[in-house]
């Protein structure tokens, strides 16, 4: 457990001279130090004709420490204070590299942002977790300290600011109220999971990755970030934000591992005509999401490459691994990481502080029979704790996910979760915080948020339900708020206005009204006719392959299946869902990127609890 100290350390004398700095070394720091002088022209990002090496992101780093510092405000003229948190918004490449080493040489804690998310959602997250700047850098391949702006926010530099020190990173997760929560994570964690992960999945020195997936999320941080700034790993940039991209740019710059999500391969199962396996392509991961035993075998046969399934979460890094590639045909998530302790323990993650029974012997390899329960990991990688506000189940070296299991011939067998954090396509998304965004929208009279399951993709769709007075609001106002305020996974894809919401004789919200097509309550006019239309796609699945190419065409399909609500009513979620994967948000943003849609790091199953709803007073 961890507490960001009140104060921050003085820095200066009584006749204002700057005192000596007194930061700690960074590991990560002098990790790519090492490498800067050793190989400093060796390509680190590749896509396309472009090339950015070493030595590159080495300078690009100097100037984003200098934009960072060029404005800084009076109170930090003697230099930030060690551990000040400082958000960062930057798209995959190099320029999230350099923004990420820019902030740690600095001696600031990097609160990572969706490089996806709006402007607004960024500056409403940096302030929730205390930061006292946003570095936004305003391209994937900047070339200038031009290319980065900061925005100092209240209160930065002065003796109130938050500071952590000796945390590297603050990654993001969301809290049982909504309310974004950082987890914050020391340099030593985030190198003890890479190097346990490279011997874990078998990585060597000559590999290239296919970097697909957000460098922003756990997973991207863990599988993309790490590798090329502590060990020098190319990471290939897809150029094409559709379906044939991350395999067209492997087979283009000879990638040899794709770390991707179970949606991407699903979609890419569908084609009519699947792209040909690259080369040079010898390791297949997934992760964010559960990977069905179909598409697992699908892939096998269509590829002749297993796909090895990867569990993890954002607190603690790698949980287990599927070494041998047929975990997921099994119905498992492979066996613990190297340096992975994996306990089952018996009581609910909730009522768990420091202790609780344990099942599973060392390493976790439980016997067959070995009951289920709560999983609860300790390894070198598990982070400090949660802030704002701590939390005993991330705290001591220890993690006690939402996640139940059970140990079946020395294998982890995931059960469900506990939570009623909602998985959409990979990426976690609590409904609480889309309840408290939409409740502010002038109209809305009460709003619910939860997940519509869609068993055959392992995911769910997002629905709002929102009661508002007949005609008072419409599908595209509603989503035009969304926009400007929520990433793009976290806009609802299914949108039912409503007279009311349905609730139970004992007054709780009725949530299998909530899962029908038509909410089985009174519509606010055509509104929920065409709500329903968000998410009606899965007849239309088929069809994916001919929209596939480019991101703009999957989201000008999802708007005209939009339009044609009456008739589509049972057909909505997988083509909606397939473009959430790809496009990042569909009809609700054209223009995010396959980025955008790939997978947060942690690999927990979500859950579908019903939702409290969120009700504006009257």
């Amino acid at each position: 457990m961890i507490q960001a100290p009140a104060r921050s350390a003085p820095r200066g004398d009584d006749n204002g001279r700057a005192r000596p700095s007194r930061r700690q070394h960074d590991p990560l720091v002098q990790a790519f130090a090492r490498l800067a002088r050793r190989q400093p022209l060796a390509p680190l990002v590749l896509s396309g004709n472009r090339r950015a090496t070493v030595g590159d992101v080495d300078a690009l780093a100097l100037a984003a420490r200098r934009s960072l510092e060029t404005f800084m405000p009076r109170a930090a003229r003697f230099g930030l204070p060690p551990g000040v948190l400082v958000a960062v918004s930057a798209h995959n490449g190099p320029g999230f590299l350099a923004s990420l080493l820019a902030l740690r040489r600095a001696g600031a804690a990097a609160v990572l942002l969706d490089g996806q998310a709006p402007p607004a959602e960024a500056l409403r997250v940096a302030q929730a977790l205390g930061a006292s700047a946003l570095l936004r850098c305003l391209t994937s391949w900047p070339a200038r300290g031009d290319d980065w702006e900061t925005s100092w926010l209240t209160g930065a530099g002065s003796d109130h600011a938050v500071c952590l020190p000796g945390i590297a990173v603050v990654k993001l997760t969301s809290g049982s109220t909504g309310m974004p929560r950082g987890i914050a994570t020391p340099a030593a964690a985030l190198l003890a999971d890479d190097a346990a992960l490279a011997r874990t999945m078998g990585l060597r020195d000559g590999d290239r990755l296919v970097a697909a997936i957000p460098m922003s999320h756990s997973y991207g941080l863990s599988s993309l970030v790490m590798p090329a700034l502590v060990r020098g790993t190319p990471l290939v940039m897809p150029e094409d934000s559709g379906l044939f991209g991350p395999f067209a740019a492997a087979e283009r710059l000879d990638a040899t591992v794709l770390p991707t999500v179970p949606p991407y391969l699903d979609a890419l199962l569908r084609l009519s005509q699947a792209p040909g396996r690259p080369r040079h392509l010898r390791l297949v991961v997934a992760a964010g999401a559960p990977l069905s035993a179909g598409t697992a075998a699908a892939f096998r046969e269509v590829y002749g490459l297993p796909v090895h399934v990867f569990y993890g979460a954002s607190e603690c890094g790698g949980i287990c691994y599927d070494r041998e590639g047929g975990a997921a045909e099994r119905g498992s998530v492979g066996s613990p990481v190297e340096g992975v302790l994996v306990e089952l323990l018996s009581e609910p993650a909730g009522a768990l502080g420091g202790g609780g029974n344990g099942n599973g012997g060392a390493g976790g390899h439980g016997a067959p029979g070995t009951p289920g329960g709560t999983i609860a990991v300790r390894s070198p990688a598990v982070a400090a704790g949660y802030v704002p506000d701590p939390d005993p189940r991330l705290a001591g070296g220890r993690f006690v996910a939402g996640d139940l299991g059970t140990w079946r011939h020395g294998e982890l067998v995931l059960l469900g979760r506990q939570d009623g954090v909602i998985n959409i396509k990979g990426k976690k998304v609590n409904p609480r915080e889309v309840e408290s965004v939409l409740a502010e929208l002038p109209g809305v009279d009460e709003v619910a948020v939860l997940g519509v399951p869609m068993p055959d993709r392992g995911s769910e769709v997002l629905r709002a339900v929102i009661a508002c007075r007949p005609g008072r609001l419409t599908r595209e106002e509603v989503l035009a708020w969304c926009r400007e305020r929520l990433a793009a996974h976290k806009i609802p894809r299914s949108l039912l206005l409503l007279a009311e919401i349905p609730r139970t004789p004992r007054g709780k919200l009725d949530r299998a009204a909530l899962l029908t097509p038509l909410c089985g309550g009174p519509a606010a006019g055509a509104g929920a006719a065409a709500g329903t239309l968000s998410g009606a796609a899965g007849a239309l699945a088929g069809t994916a392959d001919t929209l596939a190419g480019t991101a703009g065409a999957l989201a000008s399909a999802a708007d005209t299946l939009a339009g044609a609500a009456g008739t589509l009513v049972g057909a909505a979620g997988t083509l909606a869902c397939a473009a959430s994967a790809f496009v990042g948000a569909a009809s609700a943003d054209p223009a995010a990127g396959a980025g955008a849609g790939l997978a947060e790091g942690g690999g927990e199953l979500a859950g579908s609890e019903p939702p409290t709803g969120r009700r504006r007073g009257r």
